[in-house]
């Protein structure tokens, strides 16, 4: 698996002023691969309160680090009535995952941390159509993350988009996070969750760790067994990206790579940190 990180690991970092450039830099000296370009942690790659990103700006990216790869995350209720609001985020979260794209495919990610619960199926899946479609100018890609909706329903949804997407459906693909399915789903089988995906269908991993509902700074034991986790990804075959999202401290290189020597253990083949 391809080693990366969320950019939301380094909001105190970014709060305390460090630059997004020299944190991306020391990323790429770990061998952290991917970066998720967060929206709201982006320091100054984006603006002020409206967390709108510079997408001038974050052109620049690409040219700077030509071995990294970036993708967009933004949070819009995507399961709901798409507002002027949403709209307008949207469209500046293609653009962005255009500029950062350099010779990759743009790719969007988006979490609905607002519409929780119960899916409306149809409502969803006429959202997720338009949304992976209107991908396809750029040759992109619509990657949706589960949150705090119930999973059979998200998923139900999820599948009905690409059946209607056809020969289209690789735009439209899940950000798979077993931890925020553990904290949504407490007596849910996360083994059966995992199998239940095939390869075609999965954009990228989270890796992250809860305990009583709370994202812990470091991956290691808790509410998700990685182990188990980590079995099922290898029978796979599963080679993309493995993000790591842990709660933002001041020592996160500390505990990425304190992370990433627990995964080893529990057999995720990861690239190493150092």
């Amino acid at each position: 698996m391809i080693a990366g990180l969320v950019s939301n690991c380094w909001q105190t970092q970014l709060s305390a002023g460090e630059e997004l450039e020299e944190l991306i830099a020391e990323a790429e000296r770990r061998k952290l691969r991917v970066i998720e370009l967060r929206q709201g942690c982006l320091g100054s790659f984006e603006s002020g309160d409206s967390n709108i990103p510079d997408v001038s700006r974050l052109s620049q990216l690409p040219q700077l680090f030509p071995s990294m790869c970036f993708n967009i995350a933004m949070s819009v209720p995507f399961l709901s009535p798409l507002s002027p609001a949403s709209r307008t985020l949207l469209d500046a979260g293609r653009r962005a995952a255009v500029a950062v794209a350099g010779a990759g495919r743009p790719h969007l990610r988006l979490v609905d941390l607002e519409s929780l619960f119960d899916v409306k199926p149809d409502l969803a899946h006429d959202n997720l159509v338009a949304l992976a479609q209107s991908m396809a100018p750029f040759d992109g890609i619509l990657s949706v993350e589960h949150s705090g909706q119930q999973w059979h329903g998200f998923l139900r949804a999820f599948r009905s988009a690409r059946e209607t997407l056809g020969g289209q459906q690789d735009r439209l693909c899940i950000c798979f996070d077993p931890c925020n399915l553990r904290m949504t789903e407490g007596s849910i089988d996360l083994a059966s969750a995992t199998r239940s995906l095939s390869l075609a269908e999965v954009s990228m991993i989270h890796l992250k760790q809860c305990r009583d509902d709370i994202v812990l700074t470091t991956v290691s034991e808790g509410g998700v067994d990685w182990r188990m986790i980590g079995q099922i990804l290898n029978e796979m075959e599963y080679r993309g990206p493995a993000l790591f999202e842990v709660d933002s401290k001041s020592d996160v290189w500390q505990r990425i790579q304190a992370s990433q020597e627990y995964l080893a253990h529990a057999g995720l083949d990861l690239e190493p940190t150092s």
